[in-house]
């Protein structure tokens, strides 16, 4: 008997140390995981930012009426190529701009009265904006 109480003491020792070992892989996922969510809803608030002010870059009262579509500007925005970690896809939705990504999916509301088209997936980004000959206002983009 007495040759059996330090194989089981070895035993449980190493039944506990497997344990401590899984316990903090896990514990250290799940920080890591909590970590990206925050960074990266942080990161999509300010890209909503980025294309909000973009977009405000062209608001403007057209006290002339073109009688063809014009352009009216263009602006370069160069928007991280991921969003915590993770890549992500823009698209406008309406007058609101739809953030897609494994980490997070969000919708920022533009609010200027237009029309927008297109989509990029982060990294340097067009925004066109042209005048319709009734006056309404497109806002276009794609990957520059």
């Amino acid at each position: 008997m007495k040759g059996q109480d330090p194989l089981l003491g070895h035993v449980i020792s190493t039944a506990f140390s497997a344990a401590m070992i899984i316990a903090v892989i896990a514990i250290t996922v799940h920080l890591k995981e909590t970590h990206q969510e925050f960074i990266g809803g942080m990161e999509a608030d300010e890209v909503c930012s980025m294309i909000r002010s973009s977009a405000g870059k062209f608001v403007f009262e057209a006290n002339y009426l073109s009688p063809n579509n014009t352009a009216s500007g263009r602006v370069y925005v160069n928007l991280p190529k991921a969003i915590g970690g993770e890549p992500y896809r823009i698209r406008f939705i309406g007058r609101n701009a739809s953030i897609e990504s494994g980490i997070v999916n969000t919708t920022c509301v533009i609010g200027y009265n237009a029309t927008y088209l297109g989509s990029v997936a982060g990294g340097r980004a067009k925004m066109e904006v042209s005048r319709t000959a009734q006056g309404s206002m497109v806002v276009e983009m794609a990957s520059a």
